[in-house]
């Protein structure tokens, strides 16, 4: 279907009797379009719109009926799904997040994250509101230098990342860098369903190409 895709479009057959075309050009005319050249541009462009968009479906069609066809002749791994979605994804989500985060950081300092679930207290808390806590009944802490240092270290905890982290050494980058992080997440979540949902045929496997896509878009794919 990939290589179908690449060959020159064809217009279904509906789109290519003349009483339809003709038929389509006195809608035009009677919206007020009265040029008849500009009339037959904008038929031509219709049916083309109309045919790619056929096509498109008709790609996922075949896609999904292919997935359940191996699906009961072979499993198909999760892995093995998340991989051709990998190769499909822009190269900028493929950027490993702590790599995003260096490359966004201005005047960055590293901070240690232990491991452990994170914690972090109230900002109305005065004596612990730059003070992050991890594991069981919060032996680990890391004292951060602002709250907005705080807030930026805990979104990156709760994600999984952990050792090593690099954010901004100013309040202000660290309140900008906590907003575009919120926003690579959201949008990155978004575009890894949608590669998830053309590739799995059920729910349950659906959400394991997602885990998959996401551990790497997170973490880096591991190069074996």
């Amino acid at each position: 279907m990939r290589e179908a895709a690449k060959l020159p479009l064809g217009l279904p057959r509906e789109l290519q009797q003349a009483d339809r075309r003709a038929l389509d050009d006195a809608v035009f005319e009677l919206l007020g379009v009265t040029d008849a050249q500009e009339r037959a541009a904008l038929i031509d462009r219709l049916y083309r719109e109309v045919a790619l968009h056929f096509r498109a479906i008709r790609i996922v069609e075949v896609q999904k009926m292919e997935q359940r066809r191996q699906s009961n002749r072979t499993a198909v791994s999760a892995n093995q799904l998340a991989q051709d979605a990998w190769t499909e994804l822009e190269a900028h989500w493929q950027q490993p997040l702590h790599e995003w985060l260096v490359a966004q950081s201005r005047s960055a300092k590293a901070r240690e994250l232990p491991e452990g679930d994170a914690q972090l207290p109230d900002a109305a808390n005065f004596f612990e509101a730059t003070t992050l806590y991890f594991g069981k009944k919060g032996k680990a802490h890391l004292v951060c230098d602002t709250r907005a240092e705080a807030e930026l270290l805990f979104a990156i905890a709760q994600v999984g990342l952990r050792g090593e982290i690099v954010v901004p050494a100013s309040e202000k980058d660290c309140q900008r860098l906590l907003t575009e992080l919120k926003a690579r997440l959201e949008k990155g979540q978004t575009r890894l369903e949608e590669l998830a949902e053309v590739r799995a045929g059920t729910q349950k496997l659906r959400k394991q190409v997602l885990d998959v896509l996401r551990r790497w878009f997170i973490q880096g794919k591991p190069s074996s």
